[in-house]
């Protein structure tokens, strides 16, 4: 430092600023040679307490590596540490990641509390101080995973609204791991229903899946005393539903793990991965009311609608005028029953699209055949009575797969034997939930009793599914008409049963019917009869369903029976090769029911 003037003292520095702390308001400065060892020493004195402070020169050592750091592999998640030790003064510290400075570390030790992938890669520091610096050797970590949870890809990249997706659950490990516990991420704004099917390759294990929030999946697997096999293994299948979207869009659906343990139940706290998949949904247009996506109204966007209204699906801003049928710019039930009065033929459809939509939509998609286990029944299969009297029908849903969320039908039944007589002529089955919707048509106009056409429609929703299985999903009692004797069998006949399980997955059941019988059958009469080099035969007239019984005498005092006739169209044909050896034969016609 070079001081000089006469008015004014200027200073000039040819070497690092060094801050000296001299008190508080510093009076006196000296610089002299106190202890002569040939160095120049500095003496502060205080005004106001008449401290004195001696800084005494000291030579800076350079400074000198002695424990470079050193190369590691470590497991994923866990901690780890850097370090270097050196000699000499007044030391500083610059750690270096891949080349690039790393601002925040300026100490001898690098610590890591979960090490990451972006962790790997080669280490080094500067130790540095006045006297000069000195560059460690490059240490190289590498993080180590164990095992890896991971989505596996929905086999495509590009998916439309509607879809079912299906991402697999896969675990890669050496086959140390004896259970996990994981969440599953997704946007429930375009993805909805979520489903795990359990892998054959965790039979014997406990596994239990829940939604504790509309974003998160949660899984618990656990191995009693076993372990998941090495290699790469399926854990289960997440199914979705790419929920309406107003233009493409893309979803992501992630994994996080909470928690791995071994087969004795010990937590394994480092070594685990995830990763994660996306696609994209299509936009494909937009029909109002069409939540489920396939390009028509049915229960199962009835259902859907419900579940917005009851908060359990999230409601987007697109929602609203898309589903808003009764025009109050809000979702309610109105706006149910007033879908489920278009899926039951009494309103037409809209003719508008969503107004947020790109487009209209221009296809039709029907649901799938039901797994052919699952039936709709309608009992008893026969059922004979007189005019005036009651006669009820039950259509009963039997082997169910999945709960069902909604349902439709039509019954047609022939209005001159048989009439509704009210609203309390036609009833939903007991285990039908109490905040389900349904709507009734009685054609062709709706509960107009007087006018009934022989059908009747059922539109049915809830917000949430129900296990319908075995049990009776609605009842209809008729009262028999006069006319009923005019004929003996009248057809009644179930169709177009569609059911919805989650909003989605709808599916149509086979047709079913049932008879009436409307008096007793006839006897028959001759129509025609040929004498053949075989034998006889001839027609008689009938009753179309009845059963009859032919028999045959020789005598007219012995009879035999000669043939059981079953499901004929309305007429006998009956051929006795026997006659050939009787000089005369006596047939009788005997219905049997």
């Amino acid at each position: 430092m070079n001081l000089g003037g006469s008015n004014e003292l200027s200073a000039s520095w040819f070497g690092q600023r060094q801050d000296l702390p001299a008190g508080w308001n510093g009076d006196g400065i000296s610089i002299g040679d106190l202890d002569l060892d040939g160095r120049p020493d500095l003496v502060f004195c205080n005004f106001y307490d008449d401290t004195v402070l001696v800084y005494r020169w000291e030579p800076v050592e350079p400074p000198a590596i002695f424990h470079n750091p050193a190369s590691h592999s470590i497991p994923l998640g866990s901690n780890f540490v850097l370090s270097v030790e050196a000699t000499g003064s007044h030391l500083q510290y610059h750690w270096f990641h891949n080349g690039n400075l790393m601002v925040e570390s300026t100490g001898p030790t690098l610590s890591w509390p979960n090490a990451h992938s972006g962790d790997e890669g080669d280490y080094f520091v500067i130790v540095q101080n006045s006297a000069g610096s000195v560059t460690s050797q490059v240490a190289t970590i590498s993080i180590v995973v164990e095992r890896i949870l991971m989505l596996g890809n929905v086999g495509v990249s590009d998916v439309n609204e509607g879809d079912l997706i299906s991402v697999p659950l896969q675990l890669g490990s050496y086959g140390d791991v004896g259970g996990m516990d994981l969440t599953i991420d997704f946007d429930p704004n375009v993805l909805a229903a979520p489903e795990v099917q359990w892998d054959r390759n965790l039979h014997g294990a406990l596994k239990e899946s829940s939604l504790p929030e509309p974003n998160h999946l949660r899984l618990v697997i656990a191995l009693p005393a076993t372990a998941i096999p090495s290699g790469t293994q399926t854990l289960a299948t997440v199914q979705f539903r790419a929920r309406t979207v107003l233009h493409d869009t893309a979803a992501a659906v992630g994994v996080s793990v909470i928690d791995v343990s071994d087969d004795a139940g010990d937590p394994i706290f480092y070594g685990t991965s995830a990763t994660d998949t996306s696609f994209n949904i299509i936009d494909t247009g937009s029909l109002a009311g069409d939540n489920n996506a396939n390009h028509r109204l049915d229960v199962g966007d009835a259902s859907l609608l419900m579940r917005l209204i009851a908060q359990l699906d999230t409601t987007r801003y697109w929602d609203v005028p898309g589903n808003d049928l009764n025009a109050n710019r809000r979702l309610d039930s109105g706006d149910v029953i007033k879908m489920l009065r278009i899926i039951a033929g009494i309103d037409p459809p809209p003719s508008q699209t969503n107004p947020f939509a790109s487009g209209p939509k221009t296809a039709a998609f029907n649901s799938v055949l039901a797994a052919s286990s699952e039936a709709a029944v309608l009992s008893p299969s026969r059922v004979q009575a007189t005019a005036g009297q009651l006669v009820t029908f039950q259509l009963s849903l039997t082997a169910m797969e999945t709960p069902i969320s909604g349902a439709s039908f039509r019954l047609n039944y022939p209005v001159e034997a048989l009439r509704l007589q009210s609203s309390q002529s036609h009833r939903l089955g007991s285990t039908v939930p109490g905040n389900a919707i349904a709507v009734w048509n009685v054609a062709p106009a709706q509960n107009n009793y007087a006018t009934q056409s022989g059908q009747i429609t059922l539109a049915l929703s809830g917000p949430t599914s129900w296990n319908a299985s075995d049990s009776v999903l609605a009842e209809f009692t008729f009262e028999v008409q006069p006319g009923a004797a005019n004929r003996y069998q009248w057809p009644i006949a179930v169709s177009g049963v569609e059911l919805t399980g989650n909003g989605y997955n709808n599916r149509t059941l086979s047709p079913s019917s049932s008879v009436f019988i409307g008096r007793d059958p006839i006897a028959g009469s001759l129509v025609n009869i040929s004498i053949m080099p075989w034998g006889v035969s001839f027609i008689s007239s009938a009753d179309a369903g009845a059963d009859y019984r032919i028999d045959v005498s020789e005598d007219l005092v012995h009879w035999s029976p000669l043939q059981q006739i079953s499901n004929h169209p309305g007429w006998l044909s009956i051929d006795d090769p026997a006659s050939v050896n009787s000089p005369h034969r006596f047939y009788g016609g005997i219905p049997l029911r």
